[in-house]
């Protein structure tokens, strides 16, 4: 399995288009696309965005070997409750300051 097989697992895991995969790493949709078939290589910058966004180990992108996550996926759970709970925040903050 290649750097890019393993990615296109993460985003499919993920359940994520590959152009919505792409902008919450910070790639456009056509740069990922050209790693995607190919054309350029999965960088370990690249690979550390997606274990700093999404959890999953750089090393195990870009090798394969060692585990899978660099987080327990009650961890990165939380993580998303605070993301939303903070969101929600930002929201109400907002309409507030409209009135």
């Amino acid at each position: 399995m290649e750097p890019r097989d393993r990615i296109r697992q993460t985003y499919e895991e993920l359940e994520l288009s590959q152009r919505r995969f792409a902008v919450t790493i910070g790639l456009t949709p056509s740069g990922l696309s050209a790693v995607m078939v190919g054309r350029n290589n999965v960088s370990p910058t690249l690979a550390n965005s997606i274990e700093l966004k999404h959890g999953y180990r750089a090393e195990w992108i870009l090798t394969g070997e060692g585990e899978k996550y660099a987080y327990s996926k009650s961890f990165l759970g939380l993580l998303e409750a605070i993301k939303k709970i903070t969101t929600d925040f930002l929201i109400v903050i907002k309409e507030l300051e409209g009135r």
